[in-house]
């Protein structure tokens, strides 16, 4: 992790963490101001939950299979993990210091049938979107873990990123999703799309 106080200045080193032992495949920090947490996931089948202002770790998970992507809920109870084994698994963070914990099966969202690539989950953390290899994005209500919607590419390519996005009154209206060779927005209410030829949104 790096700091830098002055505009201009090459960033220092604010502390490094080295707990995984395989590359990290994704990496996301919380917006916990003060108890602000980095959650890098790895091949090595674990998340890790690390404290910025401590500079330690809070705690890690070990999953059934090597973590592709990973998403945390708004009030940071939960942490969604995408894994190769094409399930997505739902993990509490617990309020104490726990290490290697291992992850129940039973938490998982089934309904892939190939490695996952991405997770997004909706502003009030009630809906999550996964995309994955097999060409398919699932949305899932989080408080049931059931499945209620899917969409599918007919070309059934890979989904390289996908993002819900709220209305202006804060519900889920949008879902942007991205391959290597195109890119679409979806309308949640009415089911109609836009695309483009761009790779990113």
């Amino acid at each position: 992790l790096l700091c830098s106080r002055k505009l201009g200045h090459v960033p220092q080193s604010y502390c490094e963490w080295s707990n995984h032992t395989l590359p990290i495949s994704r990496l996301i920090v919380s917006s916990g101001n003060l108890h602000a947490r980095v959650i890098p996931c790895s091949l090595d089948r674990t998340v890790a939950v690390l404290v910025i202002p401590t500079k330690n770790m809070f705690s890690s998970f070990i999953l059934p299979s090597s973590v592709t992507c990973v998403c945390i809920d708004p009030i940071e109870n939960f942490i969604y993990a995408g894994c190769t084994d094409c399930n997505v698994y739902k993990i509490a963070i617990s309020t104490t210091v726990m290490e290697y914990q291992s992850v129940s099966p039973h938490t998982s969202l089934i309904g892939h049938t190939k490695p996952i690539t991405s997770l997004s989950l909706s502003y009030d953390g009630s809906i999550l979107s996964s995309s994955s290899v097999d060409g398919s994005i699932h949305c899932w209500d989080t408080t049931t873990s059931q499945r209620i919607l899917t969409l599918k590419k007919s070309h059934r390519k890979a989904y390289d990123y996908v993002l819900i996005t709220q209305d202006m009154n804060g519900f889920f209206g949008n879902m942007q999703f991205s391959s290597s060779s195109s890119s679409s927005i979806t309308n949640s209410s009415t089911g109609s799309s836009s695309s483009s030829s761009s790779s990113t949104i």
